[in-house]
């Protein structure tokens, strides 16, 4: 099967690096959700489902506006370090 230019999705590396970003992913997320609790807590009951959907909605969107910028201003490529470990020139 020739899947062309996505070949390098069924690659493993692929998948164990996707692996590792889900796990982050979960692990980030559930600091997010106890941090959000503690913070709502006091809230009045009436309040406290409209805090918890603005700041879940804030953190997702923080979260891929800031991914958007870090990935515009700096560059994986351009790291000395990077290009080391990864063995490219």
């Amino acid at each position: 099967m020739d899947v062309g230019p996505l070949r390098f999705i069924f690659a493993w590396t692929f998948l164990w690096d996707l692996l590792n970003i889900i796990i982050i992913n979960l692990v980030l997320s559930g600091d997010n959700a106890i941090l959000l609790a503690m913070a709502i807590r006091w809230l009045p009951p009436d309040l406290r489902k409209k805090g918890f959907v603005f700041g879940a909605g804030a953190a997702v969107a923080l979260r891929i506006v800031l991914t958007f910028i870090i990935a515009q201003e700096f560059p994986v490529s351009s790291w000395p370090a990077v290009s080391c470990c990864s063995g490219s020139q």
